[in-house]
């Protein structure tokens, strides 16, 4: 049996841990909170990165503090299904003075030793990112409207 599917390992206070570097998350806590729950194998990926290992994973997160005011995020739930954990979260920011929301999920694969060594984003970009972009966000809600089911 995968030691990641035995039912004896508690992978809940990993999780809880791991929201915890997220719900207080800083540049000054990035490498003491967050950076030692992951294995040195980590695989991160959300809609515009997919890296491996804690260097490339570490250089995501510090780019995100260079070039967003304010980033910060809220966990609203989580699940835990065996080595799989499930992190409902908001992430909250401020660019050229205005201030965004985006909701998402992220799915946390845990190791045995109970380091996170996946970690998926699930958000919709184009809901909360390319919708902004002049004439690119103009044409994708046109294409949205067009996609969309007739309400009677």
């Amino acid at each position: 049996m995968d030691s990641n599917n035995n039912p004896s390992l508690n992978f809940a206070p990993a999780l809880n841990a791991y929201c915890d570097a997220f719900a207080h998350l800083q540049l000054s806590t990035l490498h003491s909170a967050l950076m030692p729950l992951l294995s040195d194998d980590v695989r991160f990926k959300d809609p515009f990165n997919d890296v491996t290992g804690k260097p490339n994973v570490s250089a995501i997160f510090e780019h995100m503090f260079t070039t967003l005011q304010h980033p910060a995020f809220t966990i609203e739930h989580t699940a835990l299904a065996g080595h799989i954990g499930y992190i409902h979260w908001q992430f909250h920011f401020a660019t050229q003075g205005t201030e965004y929301r985006i909701q998402g999920l992220s799915q946390v694969t845990f190791n045995a030793q109970g380091f996170i060594s996946q970690h998926l984003d699930f958000w919709d970009p184009a809901e909360h990112v390319y919708t902004h972009v002049p004439v690119l966000g103009w044409a994708l809600k046109k294409i949205a409207r067009k996609l969309a089911a007739p309400l009677p």
